[in-house]
């Protein structure tokens, strides 16, 4: 009955065909795998050394002499960290750590910050600045 069938006939029955075509699938799936975490490492490892050198705009020296300045003009107006947090309806907390360059001002609390001190841009904004200096 099944001495008509050969080998030949059923190329799918071939245990060592389908082991090799079973092995090269699971090799190509391991290189593929390999690949992506070999670039996703690389990608972070890349990130995180170009991070230590990207200067971030709080550590900028532009932006650490005006957050001096405002410093400095609240301080000579004898204004302290809690009244002008109360005056521009934050936590005293936010003052602390703008004053310390540990958060970020965007314009339009950079604004209300020298109406609150009653200050003019010119008082706080560095010569270079103003003068378009980079």
């Amino acid at each position: 009955m099944y001495s008509d069938l050969s080998y030949a006939a059923l190329p799918l029955l071939s245990p060592q065909k389908n082991i090799a075509e079973l092995v090269n699938k699971v090799k190509t799936i391991v290189t593929r795998i390999y690949n992506i975490l070999f670039w996703d490492i690389l990608k972070r490892d890349i990130y995180y050394l170009l991070e230590g050198l990207i200067v971030k705009s709080i550590h900028d020296e532009k932006y650490i002499e005006i957050i001096t300045r405002l410093r400095i003009a609240r301080i000579e107006k004898n204004i302290t960290q809690n009244a002008l947090s109360k005056t521009l309806g934050v936590p005293q907390s936010f003052i602390s750590k703008v004053e310390c360059c540990d958060r970020r001002l965007d314009v339009v609390e950079f604004i209300n910050w020298l109406n609150a001190l009653k200050l003019s841009i010119d008082v706080v904004m560095p010569m270079h600045i103003e003068q378009g200096e980079k």
